[in-house]
């Protein structure tokens, strides 16, 4: 949206001494505006430095080791001004480093109870940065392995659990054998890799999962036959079009066309038993 610049009224302001500033807040119109026409006019800026900086108080204020925030203070003008004045008269601001005394041994016992970098900075008043460095620094053994080291999941148990539900989550094996997100995934992951377990991808399909498998992205299980049981228990499937979108879901996630059959055949009897 363009402004119409009274340009009589923009020389007799700038003639009283009126920056351009004070210019456009009394002609309502931007400051670029009234800058653009001055300079068309080949009209001199008013603007003035209001506060003249005393430079000899100033370098000898640096020389005394002042920051260049506590000189800003001590001169009665703004930072941005003395940084101005040190790049002019090219001083090299001081450089104050702030040590702050932390307690490692509360910070490593943070560290292995499974907080993260954020809350265990919060807890001790430091920053996030300042835990990252000491952890990088100190060499602390990464504290998913050690939970692994601690809590020995034998393979054949999680795949007991799988056989007697029919498949498992992450968050169950989680809750189970009380480690973390990561643990549970590599414990998980090196099953997969072998071979003994299949992955199910729920994911985008929570629309016939309903709050029981809420933000749960995939499902592991070893046998096709009692994974179909499991989810048709789960599954309710009420029209034409739902069988039609499921079915597609199962067969994107591998499973045989037999397999298919049988669920349709168990919802059925579900649907039968429920009339």
């Amino acid at each position: 949206m363009r402004y119409e610049v009274n340009l009589a009224e923009l020389k007799r302001l700038h003639s009283e001494g009126l920056n351009d500033s004070e210019i456009a807040r009394r002609m309502n119109v931007s400051a670029t505006a009234v800058r653009y026409w001055r300079r068309k006019l080949n009209l001199k800026s008013n603007y003035t430095c209001k506060r003249k900086v005393d430079v000899e108080k100033l370098i000898q204020l640096r020389e005394q080791k002042c920051s260049m925030r506590e000189i800003a203070e001590r001169l009665g003008v703004c930072f941005g001004t003395v940084q101005y004045w040190f790049r002019k008269l090219k001083i090299k601001p001081l450089r104050i480093r702030r040590v702050r005394k932390v307690n490692l041994e509360e910070l490593i016992k943070l560290y292995y109870d499974g907080l993260k970098y954020r809350e265990i900075a919060e807890k001790m008043g430091i920053s996030k940065a300042t835990v990252n460095i000491i952890v990088s620094k100190l060499k602390i053994a990464n504290r998913c392995k050690k939970r692994i080291e601690e809590v020995k999941i034998e393979k054949e148990e999680i795949i007991r659990m799988i056989n007697e539900k029919g498949y498992t989550t992450l968050k169950d094996i989680e809750a189970r054998y009380g480690v973390g997100k990561e643990a549970a995934y590599r414990h998980i992951n090196a099953l997969f890799r072998k071979g003994k377990i299949h992955k199910f991808t729920v994911h985008g399909a929570y629309s016939f999962f309903g709050e029981k498998l809420r933000n749960i992205k995939t499902l592991y299980y070893t046998d096709e036959r009692r994974l179909i049981e499991a989810l048709s228990e789960i599954v309710n499937i009420k029209d034409a079009s739902m069988s039609k979108s499921f079915t597609h879901i199962l067969r994107n996630n591998g499973i045989s066309s037999e397999n298919i059959a049988y669920f349709h055949k168990l919802q059925k009897m579900k649907s039968g038993k429920a009339a």
